[in-house]
């Protein structure tokens, strides 16, 4: 079936490897990275990232799902993957035997794990502050009691930060105050006689934040794929994040819409003026393409209709597709093409749709 008929993604892995070579820049020496490919490695295909990632060196892998971390064993993930959610106790038996890496959500879930009678492998969360999953910091003869836990085998702690994406001051104490409490953690139970373990902390913004923390992994999210969560986000690192996805979309149709007429359900656009609408093909699950190297290009020959492809589809200039026009279904998008005598066409990226 030809996949690029109506609308499709395509990944440019060389951005991906990009992205990898400025990651590994910041991060201090002896910390790896633990790439989060949760979510279809947001939106971007997990197995064929995650396959991208260990031809690159990677070796571990964080998910959030048992499901997830099954996929990445049948595409020939090899590494370390870990489960950063709830695990049911019936699939306690896939945890073993796809050699998945557990998140001991909690103490209780500990003595869940340990009824079942199997040997696991898992990571204690520590609740530093987010109050989300994790046994809390302060907690420690609890996560003393996990370490102890037969059956367990405790590779690692970890938490997260909450704050980590922001600039203010109030921000910025609650993100040092959450490394401190880790940081007393890990060496409490260093202290202790418990080693061998590793220690991580830092998700995107972590990273490129607090890049000076010195940790066994930094769990890249997001910003590996070359976006931001907000398009007003500021980070303190001086790095190039390159795009690897890009959303295209076949121009069906392109009509004059004049002025006072109105597009789409609802009517709900009406035009201020006499102008050029694009009407674009769409669907709710794009194919994902994966294209050559090198920059994706604009195709447009005499037989062969326009596209647009992904970070700006909501502000082209002249002869380049401007915002939505009104509602035009689940399988159509109506854009307006700017100057109305103006070639219709446009080669941009939108990382938001």
């Amino acid at each position: 079936m030809y996949q690029k008929g109506r609308a499709w993604i395509e990944l440019n892995m060389e951005h991906l490897k990009h992205n990898i070579r400025q990651f590994r820049r910041l991060l201090p020496a002896g910390c790896a990275l633990m790439p989060a490919v949760k979510a279809n490695a947001y939106g971007h295909g997990a197995a064929l990232v995650s396959k991208a990632l260990q031809e690159q060196g990677i070796k571990s892998f964080c998910v959030a799902s048992a499901a997830e971390g099954i996929e990445l064993r049948r595409a020939g993930i090899s590494g370390e993957i870990l489960v950063l959610g709830y695990t049911h106790p019936r699939q306690f038996g896939e945890l073993a035997a796809y050699r998945l890496t557990q998140t001991v959500v909690d103490a209780s879930y500990a003595r869940e794990l340990q009824q079942d009678g199997r040997y696991f492998t898992v990571h204690v969360g520590i609740d530093t502050g987010m109050h989300r999953l994790g046994e809390r910091w302060d907690n420690l003869d609890e996560i003393v009691k996990i370490f102890q836990t037969p059956n367990l085998h405790v590779a690692g702690i970890y938490s997260h930060l909450c704050v980590s994406d922001m600039a203010g001051e109030k921000a910025q104490e609650y993100t040092l105050e959450q490394i401190h409490h880790f940081e007393y953690v890990a060496e409490e139970l260093h202290r202790r006689g418990f080693h061998g373990f590793k220690c991580h902390l830092q998700g995107s913004y972590g990273i490129l934040n607090y890049s000076e923390l010195c940790f066994d992994y930094a769990r890249a999210g997001i910003a590996l794929y070359g976006i931001l969560s907000g398009k007003s986000d500021q980070v303190n690192a001086a790095v190039e994040l390159k795009p690897v996805l890009s959303l295209k979309a076949r121009v069906e149709s392109v009509k004059m819409l004049y002025q006072g007429e109105s597009a789409g359900y609802g009517l709900t656009y009406s035009a201020e003026r006499d102008r050029r609408i694009g009407i674009l093909c769409g669907r709710r699950s794009p194919e994902p393409v994966q294209p050559g190297a090198g920059a994706l290009q604009w195709e447009n020959s005499p037989s062969d209709r326009p596209y647009l492809h992904g970070p700006d589809a909501g502000g082209f200039k002249w002869g380049r597709f401007r915002k939505s026009r009104g509602r035009g279904g689940a399988d159509w998008k109506i854009r307006g093409t700017g100057n109305p005598r103006g070639r219709y066409g446009a080669v941009g990226r939108d990382h938001q749709q």
